[in-house]
């Protein structure tokens, strides 16, 4: 089956480049090298992110569970989690301001 699949495949390459100079079946093949290359990096690139957030996910869920263990509250292990950013920080303080 496979040999068959082989055969028909140079079969049908053949007659798709027949017509082809030396130079640009040359061109052709960088072009499908680049073709299968942009993929296999997206792809990889794809995998590799799903596979960050899927342990990311892990470990914060193990980090609450501890935390919980340890008989933190709420509050406390939301500061720890999602700790606030700088611009965050600084819009409190000047909501702080005005209140006072």
């Amino acid at each position: 089956m496979t040999l068959v699949f082989a055969q028909s495949t140079a079969g049908f390459w053949h007659t798709l480049t027949s017509d082809f100079s030396h130079q640009e079946k040359f061109a052709l093949c960088i072009v499908l090298i680049g073709c299968v290359t942009a993929i296999a990096i997206t792809t990889i690139s794809l995998c590799g992110a799903v596979w960050y957030h899927l342990r990311k996910g892990e470990r914060e869920t193990e980090l609450v569970r501890d935390l919980l263990h340890q008989g933190r509250s709420a509050e406390e292990i939301e500061k720890i989690v999602r700790p606030a950013d700088g611009w965050s920080r600084a819009w409190e303080r000047c909501l702080r301001k005005k209140e006072a």
